[in-house]
């Protein structure tokens, strides 16, 4: 499912996304799709990164998980019988 979100570029904005998409071999649609997704994709990791700073992992979670015995240990017998 798509949905058409319409905006408004000062016209030497305009001008540069079309450069730039004939350049690219691209859609100016495209390419504003494509900003638009590093823009949300870089908000979302600066959320995470703010996130992890407040609640670091635990030495347990820093473990590799090769190293993680303890997840075979748990009784997982009442998963089975589901």
């Amino acid at each position: 499912m798509t949905t058409m979100v319409s905006i408004r570029v000062p016209d030497d904005e305009a001008e540069a996304l079309q450069r730039e998409a004939s350049r690219s071999n691209v859609s100016v649609s495209e390419l504003v799709r494509a900003g638009v997704r590093a823009i949300l994709a870089r908000a979302t990791a600066e959320r995470e990164a703010e996130l992890y700073e407040r609640l670091p992992l635990t030495a347990t979670e820093l473990l590799d998980p090769a190293d993680q015995v303890w997840l075979a240990d748990e009784d997982w017998t009442a998963w089975e019988q589901r």
